[in-house]
């Protein structure tokens, strides 16, 4: 394949990689502003619940709400009740 197209297919690849991380970056932020105005998640550091603490996973199986991961102990937050 011709070296001008190859240059130019993987720009426009990484150009599509970069839009995709800008919108998981913007769902990841939306998903702890979420938690934490909902009180799932904490400001505070003495809080079980800091926010420090957790990673955004994703969605959980059932898609019903954000999936967060404590860094150190690997247990899932629950999610709070209906």
């Amino acid at each position: 394949m011709n070296t001008d197209i190859m240059n130019s297919l993987e720009v426009e690849q990484d150009d599509r990689d970069q839009q995709k991380g800008k919108k998981i970056g913007k769902r990841v932020i939306q998903a702890f502003d979420d938690a934490i105005a909902s009180g799932r998640l904490s400001l505070n550091e003495d809080d079980d619940n800091y926010v420090g603490h957790y990673m955004w996973m994703g969605k959980s199986a059932s898609g019903l709400h954000d999936a967060f991961k404590h860094r150190i102990f690997r247990n899932y937050l629950a999610p709070l009740p209906n």
